[in-house]
């Protein structure tokens, strides 16, 4: 516990100011402070147009749960960016301490268990995304949660059944996309085991209880928009780009393949060496991961790292049952292999870099091989960001429109349009419309994000000629900071372009062949 808060909650803005998704999550927090409920209008702006709302305009993309504990912080500490991620990074600290508790719940080995919570407490695709003012957090505690209950349950004991039934609700309303696929799963696992006849009744009571508080939040949320139509091709895609996420970010899948080919590890020994409580309990934390990865491969329309980071104390549990089983007795193999594991890539990934500049014929040849990447530690990337302030480009852009922007004026951007919301307030006009020329007292023509013509338009030209220019210097990349561990800037980007804003000089009016209607910007008259 103490590691994991030395390591989640100091300096929680170095990682730079809240992203276009944690804003989001921030802005609708704000909203269920005025409202008592995320509603996406609050009179000024509204909160991703391009999505369809829920009753009385509520936000209908994800469960709810995740606005009111950041709304709680708020009402504690103001809306500032510590207060937004602080909530998160201490739920963050609990999940790390279930992570053990599962463990050891599911093995009934304390070393084992500890060296789970080992992985998981440094594992700094967990840190990345427990800082951040989203759902990540709760998903993680939802999930660890069913499952203790459910090993209770299965161990006899009654009251089980409703610690399950309140772990599937809180599920529910914080990561409804981890729900479904582990409801699938026990459900799985119940018809293989079957149900104990002195359990049934209060099973079936906790099932009920179960539908009848889930069943509202199913009419709060429209998931048509989430799905896909099936293709063979793109789950194909999906299924590749998990598993290199997984090999390269989680667990060596590579690495452990070579060492069952060379006879390193005997699964199918250990599993018969096994008692049947251990089997029955890792069994079913293996129906839990196949059926979430399945559902990731099958059903979403999008495939992104978060949508792993629910199942990464389960693969690290995993992890741990075979770095034991195979170097339990050679603590100094254990500490050593655990230890590359941990704080560099040389197992997951940038082993083959090394071994070819090991070979001098190969040497001139690395540098332009096609999947070698040099090593580097994550661990220690993210020790130097807890100790360095990233600069991203909204310092650029949330830094000048707080020192020069007045109250009145509107902006236009083709992203973090979530951001300008949370910590300005100004009206900002609807990103999807970005091109359509308006006169906003604001333009910033964020690099990667507009119409790929817009630089060469005459609306552009007619910025230029009548916007006053102002270069930040903030970097331009896409995202201030996703926590994606491909993609996370631990460190500020020094060779990109700079932001750039622009200002309307006076009143501007645009010409004939491009008029502005007062549905395409409120604030300015046809």
């Amino acid at each position: 516990m103490v590691v994991a808060a030395l390591l989640l909650l100091p300096r929680l803005e170095s990682s730079g100011l809240l992203w276009q998704d944690e804003a989001e999550t921030a802005v609708l927090a704000k909203n269920t402070l005025a409202f008592g409920y995320p509603k996406v209008f609050d009179g000024v702006n509204r909160v991703n147009p391009g999505l369809p709302a829920g009753p009385w305009d509520s936000w209908a993309y994800h469960p709810w749960l995740q606005f009111y504990v950041a709304a709680a912080a708020f009402q504690l500490f103001g809306a500032t960016t510590v207060a937004a991620r602080l909530p998160f990074a201490l739920l963050g600290v609990v999940c790390l301490v279930a992570t053990y508790r599962l463990a050891l719940q599911t093995c009934h080995h304390h070393g084992i268990a500890r060296l789970t919570a080992i992985l998981a407490t440094l594992s700094v695709p967990l840190l990345l995304h427990f800082r951040q003012c989203r759902y990540y957090a709760l998903g993680v505690l939802g999930l660890l949660w069913v499952l203790w209950a459910y090993r209770q349950a299965r161990d006899g004991r009654r009251s089980g059944w409703w610690w399950l039934a309140a772990g599937l609700v809180f599920l529910f309303y914080s990561h409804h996309g981890a729900w479904l696929p582990t409801v699938v799963a026990l459900m799985v696992d119940l018809g293989r085991r079957g149900l104990p006849a002195a359990h049934r009744t209060t099973a079936l009571a906790a099932a009920v209880v179960t539908a009848a508080l889930t069943l509202p939040g199913t009419f709060l949320l429209n998931l048509s928009h989430q799905e896909r139509t099936f293709s063979l091709k793109e789950s194909s895609r999906h299924f590749q780009f998990y598993i290199r996420q997984i090999n390269r970010f989680i667990v060596p899948l590579q690495f452990w393949l070579v060492a069952w080919l060379f006879r390193g590890i005997r699964p199918i020994g250990w599993w018969r060496a096994a008692t049947p409580r251990q089997r029955e309990a890792l069994e079913t934390l293996l129906v839990v991961v196949g059926c979430h990865v399945a559902f990731l491969v099958l059903v979403p329309e999008q495939r992104h790292f978060r949508y792993l980071i629910h199942l990464v104390p389960l693969l690290l549990l995993g992890q741990a049952v075979l770095l034991w089983g195979w170097l339990g007795r050679r603590r100094l193999a254990l500490v050593t292999v655990s230890v590359l594991l941990i704080a560099t890539d040389l197992l997951h990934y940038s082993a083959p870099y090394v071994a070819a500049e090991m070979i001098p014929a190969a040497r001139a040849s690395v540098a332009h091989a096609h999947g070698l990447v040099q090593p580097e530690s994550l661990l220690v990337a993210y020790g130097y960001e807890l100790t360095h302030r990233y600069h991203g480009p909204l310092d650029g852009v949330i830094g000048t429109l707080q020192r020069e922007a007045r109250p009145g004026d509107t902006v236009k951007t083709p992203y973090d349009d979530h951001a300008v919301i949370f910590y300005t307030g100004l009206k900002v006009e609807d990103l999807n419309r970005f091109a359509e020329p308006t006169t906003p007292t604001w333009i910033i023509p964020r690099r990667d994000w507009v119409p790929g013509d817009f630089s060469t338009s005459v609306y552009f030209r007619d910025i230029q000629r009548t916007y006053r220019r102002i270069e930040t210097d903030a970097p331009d990349v896409m995202w201030e900071n996703r926590p994606d561990p491909g993609y996370h800037k631990f460190r500020t980007v020094r060779d990109a372009p700079r932001v750039v804003l622009y200002r309307r000089r006076t009143s501007v009016v645009l010409p004939a062949k491009f008029p502005v209607t007062s549905r395409g910007n409120p604030g300015v008259p046809p």
